[in-house]
């Protein structure tokens, strides 16, 4: 319960709206990144009351019914105000909130489902994005259609449900990249991989072609990120949110503003996850960012020399270069071999530089580039191994009698 007092109250209760109070708990340097990760829970489910107790040392937040616009800008703007030049630094024991998870009912009415009390504890001296905690990362989940029936078992649409490694108060965000496929040659290449149907205990992976695209088996990498995963930002591109399939380009490039500015440019990671290749030699898709700011970026999607490139969609993943406990970066088959010497198996050593990682991180890899040869099928796969807290072994393979003239892969270590 609140800490009764007799002094006079400043401002007792400010009701926000839920968008306002994400920023606030974005650029706060009085709550630390578990009591982020804890609001911002519950910010689906509407308003929250936040009212500051008389002594300046209880943060009470509670949910009420009440509209999300109701509140004025110039009362949020005080709230902050009041907080930034009141609770000071000898306050080292500012911060103890009961939170109501609530949810709305049929009538939109708030009921309280649970509720949870937090320690006391010292506030962090330095803004919640400057280190992410370790325990906000969730897990990588890797999706593979071989598991759910044999690759002679042809299945143009194949469906798998998957539990995540813990319930979560709100549903997380899954984010889906290409990681193995095996197409037949002859026809246009199709493949597209996606998740829905998330909530907050499963989620629905996919792995579809369409028209007369033979799909023996295709895999993914579900990269699986807590709700007070604030600090990272994610989204796709498809190219035909620029131009029809019917009338393909060799590159289709857009800019990508972020929904929340960073304060420095940030670290992003582009790679695929669909295309649809035409007539050509090979089957050459390829993916980049560029002019990255603190705003947002260039994203590109290209093919080149003799192929037809109908659509394809990439996905991004943005986070801030600060973090030491996420490292990202891309691998290639020309580290290893040249173009012109094709192999079926490549290899090598990655180094997780300046990462300061506390274990062995996880590790979600997915195709940035393919220049694979149509004169047999398309088989490929990325994965890592032999993975330490300073590095791992990527591996780009084929099999059977496929020629991969280069491969690539866009890939994001963390714990």
């Amino acid at each position: 319960p609140p800490h009764e007092s007799t002094s006079p109250r400043i401002n007792p209760a400010i009701e926000l709206p839920a968008t306002n109070l994400l920023a606030f708990l974005k650029s706060s340097q009085y709550l630390n990144r578990n009591d982020v990760t804890l609001l911002t829970g519950i910010l689906e489910y509407g308003v929250l009351s936040v009212a500051v107790q008389p002594n300046h040392t209880v943060l009470q937040v509670l949910m009420q019914p009440i509209e999300s616009d109701d509140p004025a800008a110039s009362l949020f703007e005080d709230f902050v105000n009041f907080l930034r030049n009141n609770v000071a630094a000898e306050y080292t024991k500012i911060l103890s909130a009961t939170v109501g998870l609530a949810k709305k009912d049929a009538q939109g009415l708030n009921t309280v489902e649970s509720s949870r009390t937090l320690d006391s504890k010292p506030l962090s001296t330095t803004s919640p994005s400057s280190s992410l905690n370790p325990a906000e990362m969730s897990a990588v989940i890797t999706v593979d259609t071989r598991k759910d029936h044999a690759w002679t078992k042809l299945n143009g649409k194949s469906t798998m449900t998957f539990n995540f490694p813990e319930p979560y108060v709100t549903p997380p965000r899954v984010i889906i990249g290409l990681s193995q496929v095996d197409m037949k040659h002859g026809t246009n290449l199709r493949v597209k991989v996606y998740a829905d149907c998330v909530d907050r205990q499963t989620f629905t992976a996919h792995a579809n072609t369409w028209s007369d695209t033979t799909l023996y088996s295709a895999g993914m990498h579900a990269l699986i990120l807590k709700p007070g995963n604030l600090e990272i930002l994610s989204g796709d591109f498809d190219t035909r949110d620029d131009h029809p399939e019917n009338k393909p380009q060799r590159e289709t490039s857009r800019r990508i503003n972020f929904q929340r500015p960073f304060t420095a440019p940030p670290k992003v990671v582009v790679f695929l996850k669909s295309f649809d290749t035409g007539s050509g030699s090979s089957t050459r898709v390829s993916t980049y960012a560029s002019k990255i700011d603190a705003e947002g970026f260039t994203i590109h999607i290209l093919t080149w020399h003799d192929t037809t490139l109908y659509t394809a969609i990439a996905g991004w993943v943005a986070y801030p270069k600060d973090e030491e406990y996420i490292y990202s970066g891309t691998v290639n088959t020309a580290e290893v071999r040249s173009y012109s010497n094709p192999q079926l198996k490549t290899q090598n050593r990655a180094q997780f530089e300046g990462a300061k990682f506390l274990k062995n991180p996880t590790i979600f890899m997915a195709f940035n580039s393919i220049d694979i040869s149509t004169k047999s099928n398309l088989r490929i796969e990325a994965y890592a191994d032999n993975v330490s807290a300073d590095g791992m072994t990527w591996h780009i393979d084929s099999w059977e009698d496929t020629i991969v003239w280069s491969c690539g892969a866009s890939y994001i270590a963390f714990h």
